[in-house]
């Protein structure tokens, strides 16, 4: 499918029949700029905010009332868009795309990623703690799914910033089974303002930069927003590219060559400063139970810090 060939409302209707694809594997597969398949979206979104606060982005398209001719999509053209595991939303059964390649990490779920839920969940499952469970979730849940599978008293409340996503993640978790709550924004949304011994557990799995969420993890070790006993699972990059600000400088400064004895520890800067940056932090109270450090496409590392008292 040609850039020139393509029209904006073919390209939106591409964007709503495949809601979970992110604008790279979009743009790949019908042959524009990622920045053109960013810029719809968002004009999507726009327009159904303008419009009505409450509708839903499958009526974005209907709402000019013209009829919308739906673009297929060869296997060609398919061959990068995000695999979506047979799931089914809203009764419509996403199976139209290609088996994955073991070790590609798609939706977050890249072999090593895979293991790395499983680490969160059993040391969650092995507290015995049940309770209210903050989350950073996808789509399919599957972690939360076990984890409730196995304390039933537990209930759970994820984020997503990203409206259409947002939008699916609402509808899905209504009959998804187990009792889990969606709320438009960041992570920091469930997090300011909350009572010390709110959450049973945390799974923050960011995925990113540490320095950059830096300040929510800070506010929750000093306001105790997990009870004792219970697991804060972090996920942030393993290794810190350019930043900039206070939290950067005082992370990455954490690597002073004179008190790093390299003769027995061969670990790269990141990986120093960030342990040294959670053990200024944490005081007596939390403890590091375990690190993983893993790679599907990015290198990630996996923090288990359990509150000890």
């Amino acid at each position: 499918m040609s850039a020139n060939l393509i029209t904006s409302k073919e390209l939106q209707n591409v964007i709503l029949c495949h809601p979970m694809a992110t604008n790279e594997d979009i743009a790949s597969a019908v042959g524009v700029s990622e920045r053109r398949v960013w810029a719809n979206r968002a004009a999507m979104v726009a327009n159904v905010t303008r419009a009505n606060k409450k509708a839903t982005l499958s009526e974005i398209l209907s709402s000019d009332n013209e009829t919308i001719e739906v673009v297929e999509l060869n296997d060609n053209e398919l061959k990068n868009i995000t695999n979506f595991n047979n799931c089914v939303i809203e009764n419509v059964i996403i199976n139209n795309v290609p088996e994955k390649k073991e070790g590609d990490y798609r939706n977050g779920e890249g072999v090593y990623k895979k293991e790395a839920r499983i680490k969160m969940q059993e040391h969650i499952i092995a507290t015995n703690i049940q309770g209210h469970i903050g989350t950073l979730s996808n789509l399919f849940i599957y972690m939360e799914t076990a984890i409730y599978n196995a304390m039933p008293k537990c209930t759970f409340t994820t984020v997503e910033r990203e409206l259409p996503i947002y939008e699916q993640m609402r509808r899905k978790f209504k009959n998804c089974g187990i009792p889990i709550k969606c709320k438009f924004g960041d992570f920091s949304t469930i997090l300011y303002g909350k009572d010390e011994n709110t959450y049973a557990h945390l799974i923050m799995d960011y995925c990113g930069h540490l320095f950059t969420f830096a300040k929510e993890l800070e506010h929750v070790i000093e306001k105790n927003l997990v009870g004792v006993g219970g697991i804060i699972a972090l996920t942030t990059d393993r290794v810190n590219r350019i930043g900039k600000g206070e939290m950067w400088d005082y992370i990455t400064s954490l690597s002073d060559e004179k008190t790093i004895n390299r003769d027995k520890d061969s670990r790269s800067n990141s990986e120093i400063e960030n342990e040294r940056y959670l053990y200024s932090i944490l005081g007596r109270n939390y403890k590091i139970i375990e690190i993983f450090n893993y790679r599907d496409k990015h290198s990630m590392t996996l923090t288990i810090i359990k509150r000890i008292k």
